[in-house]
């Protein structure tokens, strides 16, 4: 019977010690799912750590486009630039880095997952090429003439510049007419050759125009919107009965066709310096790609143990109950492994995030802002690994208490289970005692 006792005694210890394996190993897996398998929550990490700010930054210093799309109608050496670090910042945002992350955090997971077969990561520039290209565009619709050309500004102050203008101009080639003559003209005289040669004055400004256009290395698209704006300049100074009104017309529209052209042009730049897509995966050397190719069989691990763990938790805790005949002790034995396993937990959750920092070698005390969101992640798998051994310490302290409680007759609850396997001391009482009504006398008068 010693024997039979002893046996009992080392399958209980064995249930237990498989329970807290079972639930040792679920809690440190269902903290996995919850934090470092779930990409919302690696996403959060990396927003809350500025990756998305500092991924923004770089990537604005690549896509940059060069500053030869220039906005020049050739009227002005000084031509305003336009702001194209401004512009690029204006569209590489972190939402948007954010956005492309995120999509390709979905990839990956679904890689290691086994969801997908290859791994591809790539970023739209799309959104980035066009939104570059609408920001130069309407940064020169939104030029004041005098930024594009002072006499185009002198020519849109007002109506009274407008005139001033013309009749200054109109000045200039009278007297160009007199340097030209030898004999002294009046005014009227001067003023009916000028008549004569307006046509010559415009053909030769736009063509003059023309040659310092063409020299400034624009693409022809912007080169001929600048043509057009100009000659609307030259036509407000050169034609007889010019309309103040009817020129700033002709200049918002011109000014509006130069801004499109320039947007195209760099559109067009864009597209032949940058893909619509940029493939990333590229990026990743062969130690990364072994890294993924390993952490996809650790995820397959995990999910088969995401399942298989909590059933072998119940079935030993099923076991421990079905063997003890009494409840206080089915209770107290199930009790006693939880409160192991969660302690072990608690002091795992503790040393987690320090063990995965130095095995992923992450600087803790100046993180970059990857490594900082790493020690977030890191950190949160140990606070839900150490949460949900708290949940078994409490768990197991409140079985092993309900079980005293209950074999101390502190609660209204019968200490008899159902037909199974008998407790080691209460199988030897047992035996004892049909031993001892056996070898009584029988009265047999």
């Amino acid at each position: 019977m010693a024997q039979s006792a002893g046996g009992r005694r080392l399958v209980f210890a064995l249930l237990g010690a498989v329970l807290v394996v079972a639930l040792l190993g679920g809690t440190l897996v269902v903290g996995a799912e919850r934090t470092v398998m779930n990409p919302a929550n690696v996403a959060d990490e990396l927003d809350e750590a500025g990756v998305y700010e500092s991924m923004a930054a770089d990537m604005a210093s690549e896509v940059e486009p060069d500053n030869e799309t220039k906005v020049s109608v050739g009227l002005a050496n000084d031509t305003e630039q336009p702001p194209i670090d401004e512009m690029v910042r204006s569209v590489v945002t972190p939402a948007y880095v954010q956005g492309e992350v995120e999509g390709n955090l979905e990839d990956i997971y679904a890689y290691l997952e086994g969801e997908q077969e290859t791994l591809s990561l790539t970023f739209d520039l799309v959104p980035v090429k066009a939104g570059i290209s609408e920001e130069m565009a309407a940064w020169v619709a939104s030029l004041d003439p005098a930024e594009i050309s002072p006499r185009m500004g002198d020519l849109a102050e007002s109506e009274s510049s407008f005139r001033e203008t013309r009749e200054s101009f109109t000045d200039d080639q009278l007297q160009r007419i007199q340097n030209e003559t030898q004999r002294e003209h009046t005014r009227p005289e001067l003023l009916e050759i000028y008549d004569d040669r307006r046509d010559e004055v415009r053909d030769r400004m736009v063509s003059d125009l023309d040659s310092r256009v063409a020299d400034s290395g624009n693409p022809e698209s912007v080169q001929a919107a600048s043509v057009a704006y100009g000659t609307v300049g030259i036509d407000a100074l050169v034609a007889e009965n010019a309309s103040y009104d009817a020129f700033l017309d002709r200049e918002n529209a011109t000014r509006h066709d130069l801004a499109d052209a320039v947007g195209g042009a760099t559109r067009q730049r864009l597209d032949e310096d940058h893909p619509d897509q940029r493939n990333v995966t590229g990026d990743l050397d062969e130690s990364a790609m072994a890294g993924l190719q390993t952490a996809r069989t650790g995820v397959s691990i995990a999910g088969v143990l995401l399942v298989v763990l909590p059933l072998v938790a119940l079935a030993s805790a099923g076991a421990i109950g079905y063997r003890s005949r009494r409840r206080s002790r089915a209770l107290w034995r199930i009790g006693i492994p939880v409160l192991v396993a969660g302690g072990l937990g608690v002091a795992v959750g503790l040393l987690l995030s320090r063990l995965l920092s130095g095995a992923m070698r992450v600087d803790a005390t100046d993180p970059s802002p990857v490594g900082e969101a790493l020690l977030g992640v890191f950190d949160s798998v140990s606070g839900a690994v150490t949460v949900q051994s708290l949940a078994l310490v409490v768990l197991g302290l409140v079985l092993v208490l309900a079980g005293v409680a209950v074999g101390r007759g502190m609660l209204p609850v019968d200490d008899v289970a159902t037909d199974g396997g008998r407790d080691d001391d209460e199988a030897t009482t047992t035996d004892a005692d049909a031993e001892s009504t056996d070898s009584e006398p029988t009265d047999e008068s």
